[in-house]
């Protein structure tokens, strides 16, 4: 019942979902013992069955610990790390006493992420932009300056969990960034908050190299035009809080 409260595992098929239910593993927990610890490969895809955790992250070595926010019981952790391919980057720490499921890499990749996550190329992403779409570019601001899809909209995705309420819930988001691998985990983020997104298969790199083969295409230029602002979403009862997903781990 815990799963079954996600919007991500509402859109897994019954057979996989039969089989993440088989798969997940329950791990018991004591007050303050680390369950993920910032700078560690990823391993796992965690969901708190019962008890609190502190996302703790710590900015260099030599800085000290600060308190991010805190996750609740239904709530998951650890799925931007699997799916970018990056060291976790926060340390999860238990409060007090509680138990935890998870679910392996393997078992994550092949039974939630390949049948929830969808990609598109270019030109089919172009024709759903041109029927209502979004590009949404989630690199850094330096590298949407330097080259980038006209009228798409640049939020980095360190700061796209504090600016999800600037995107329409009713518009479908096409996802942009250089491989195709931070695209993942910010859809995964989206459909989180229960929106319906896209991802550009191969990111900027595979769009380039798709127009430099084309003769018809002109080269990709590098613009400098700032980007363009999201328009505030209207308050709408669908709305996922925010500040409850913010800061949610690695």
């Amino acid at each position: 019942t815990t799963m079954l409260q996600s919007p991500v595992f509402q859109r897994l098929p019954a057979s996989n979902l039969q089989k993440v239910m088989m798969q997940m593993e329950e791990v018991a927990f004591e007050a303050g013992e680390i369950v993920v610890n910032q700078g560690d490969e990823a391993d796992y895809y965690y969901i708190i069955k019962s008890g609190d955790c502190e996302l703790i992250r710590q900015a260099s070595d030599r800085a000290r610990p600060v308190k991010l926010a805190e996750l609740h019981s239904c709530e998951a952790f650890g799925e931007d790390a699997l799916l970018s391919g990056n060291p976790r980057n926060v340390t999860v720490k238990m409060k007090g006493r509680g138990q935890m499921l998870r679910l392996s890499k393997a078992n994550f990749i092949s039974l939630v992420k390949e049948p929830v996550l969808q990609y598109t190329s270019f030109a089919e992403g172009e024709l759903k932009v041109s029927e209502g779409a979004n590009w949404l570019d989630v690199r850094n601001a330096d590298a949407y300056d330097e080259d980038h899809i006209d009228n798409s909209v640049n939020i980095p995705f360190f700061s796209l969990r504090m600016k999800i309420s600037e995107l329409r819930h009713d518009q479908l988001q096409v996802l942009v960034c250089s491989n195709g691998r931070t695209s993942e985990a910010a859809a995964f983020l989206l459909i989180k908050f229960g929106f319906n997104a896209l991802i550009l298969k191969g990111g900027m790199e595979a769009r380039n190299k798709q127009l430099k083969q084309s003769p018809s295409s002109p080269t990709p230029k590098q613009t400098v035009s700032p980007a363009k602002k999201p328009a505030q979403a209207a308050q709408s009862p669908s709305l996922v809080p925010v500040d409850k997903e913010a800061n949610r781990a690695d």
